[in-house]
């Protein structure tokens, strides 16, 4: 098949959960002798408009204003909505495959046939995940929620077909269509669980004491890192010699800097920013537990599935699809709330008992592979196209 994916951007030109889903589907796709495109915008002045990547992914690139631009909320749907009609009309593809909402709007006056993932619900993400990306006042910032999610329930509804990541992304789907709008199917995200594997007596990147407790969060508010750091107040009384270490960076930083020490946990809490992917690796396989704290959202749990391909037990909060995704390891595996007090009762619980969190090593690897393994997830998808043929 041919297949046209259509996105707001892609790793490597954005380095976030959705880039990369549809970079490494793009590849499943390619390894199984389909031809993908990918379209989406610039991250970058220097990024070619047309490349072929290593993994045979085609790139297509178009510009967009920059967020600097006082004008960026009300200019970017007008340029977008034009560069995108222009490059798929002129495209050839048997499959068009839509990722994010603003993009795809174009599509929706096109009678074009189309399948669309719903990753999660972008309007409730715009304040929390976008707070100083562009300069807007309140009014304006509220405008743009609203017209974000008439925006998202357009293309989800004018959608042949809607591929959720999980029940709890379902659920959010219909919160903003109407009854009985759209056809729908489930398909987890994917992983590469070739890459992300257990490794016996594997080292820290950094000589750390134990327990070990990794999370590999983006610094906002949503994703919870100041109620696991708050939690870890409680967690270091109960077990003086525990470390958490923090990769991933963010506009929180500077105030999670400031709870660290305000809480005197700076022997205890490590907050390393962005790190490679071989270190990435490296922290999964040598933590003892890995923590998903999320406080909103999470419509699939990336690094919560990459922590348990390495075989390390995750805990999380029962927030978005934490809870469907570690379903097998436990109820003690979930907190109670997004309370810090609760974050820290379930993982004092956790570590008080370091037999049984061996033990649930293998049982953490085998809930996601072959399960989420990327060649089983690209064929889920090659069926939905199939039957999207069948639905015109």
């Amino acid at each position: 098949m041919r297949i046209l994916m259509v996105s707001n951007a892609v790793s490597p030109d954005k380095l976030g959960g959705l880039e990369r889903y549809v970079r490494e589907l793009a590849a499943a796709l390619v390894r199984k002798g389909h031809d993908v495109t990918t379209l989406s915008k610039r991250t970058d002045l220097a990024q070619p408009s047309h490349e072929i990547g290593d993994d045979g992914v085609r790139l297509l690139r178009f510009s967009a204003p920059p967020k600097s631009d006082p004008l960026f909320v009300a200019k970017t749907p007008v340029s977008i909505a034009s560069a995108v009609r222009r490059r798929v009309l002129s495209a050839d593809f048997d499959v068009l495959h839509g990722h994010y909402p603003v993009p795809m709007l174009p599509i929706t006056t096109m009678r074009i046939p189309y399948l669309y993932t719903f990753h999660a619900p972008v309007y409730r993400e715009v304040v929390g995940e976008r707070q100083n990306a562009y300069r807007a006042n309140r009014l304006v910032s509220q405008a743009s929620v609203q017209v974000m999610k008439r925006i998202e329930r357009r293309v989800l509804e004018k959608a042949n077909m809607v591929v959720t990541l999980s029940d709890f992304v379902a659920g959010e789907m219909r919160a903003i269509t109407r009854p009985g709008s759209t056809w729908w199917t489930k398909i987890p995200g994917g992983l590469r669980t070739d890459y992300f594997t257990p490794l016996a007596q594997a080292g820290a990147p950094l000589k750390m004491a134990r327990p070990l407790i990794v999370t590999a969060r983006r610094l906002v508010e949503r994703t919870g890192v100041e109620l696991l750091v708050a939690a870890m107040a409680a967690v270091v009384r109960a077990h003086p010699t525990a470390q958490l270490v923090v990769t991933g960076d963010g506009p929180r930083r500077p105030h999670i800097e400031k709870q660290v020490a305000d809480l005197a946990l700076a022997g205890s809490v490590h907050l390393l920013g962005r790190v490679s992917d071989a270190d990435l690796l490296a922290w999964y396989r040598a933590a003892d537990l890995a923590v998903t704290p999320t406080l909103a959202l999470e419509g699939f749990g990336l690094s919560t599935v990459e922590a348990m391909s390495c075989g390390t037990p995750v805990l999380v909060t029962p927030v978005g699809a934490n809870a469907e995704v570690v379903a097998g390891l436990g109820e003690g595996f979930v907190a109670r709330s997004t309370d810090p007090q609760d974050i820290a009762r379930a993982i004092i619980g956790v570590l008080d008992d370091p037999v049984a969190l061996a033990q649930k090593r293998r049982e953490a690897r085998e809930l996601v592979h072959p399960r989420f393994e990327w060649d089983n997830v690209a064929d889920a998808y090659v069926a939905a196209y199939e039957h999207l043929g069948t639905r015109r």
